[in-house]
């Protein structure tokens, strides 16, 4: 093999597998960073819900009528999403 088969040291195979793992290894990094921000999304609507529902729970507590229709189908639409085994 000559030297303008070979860059660094690498074969020209070798150097263009190590050229796509690069660029997998910037995919999945793509990718988990897409999920991370999903799994802060979901952290956050967990939050939100869970402040609504406390806020619903003190006006029962405190005697008044609410009306559960608008956070009923937001809970199921968000249990719909993970079918039950």
């Amino acid at each position: 093999m000559t030297n303008c088969n070979k860059k660094h040291g690498f074969s020209i195979t070798n150097w263009r597998i190590y050229n796509k793992i690069l660029i997998l290894e910037k995919i999945l990094m793509s990718q988990q960073e897409q999920i991370d921000a999903l799994a802060a999304q979901l952290d956050k609507v967990k939050t939100e819900i869970l402040a609504q529902v406390a806020a619903l729970q003190a006006q029962i507590d405190a005697g008044g009528v609410v009306d559960l229709t608008a956070l009923t189908a937001a809970v199921q639409s968000l249990d719909d999403l993970n079918p039950d085994a």
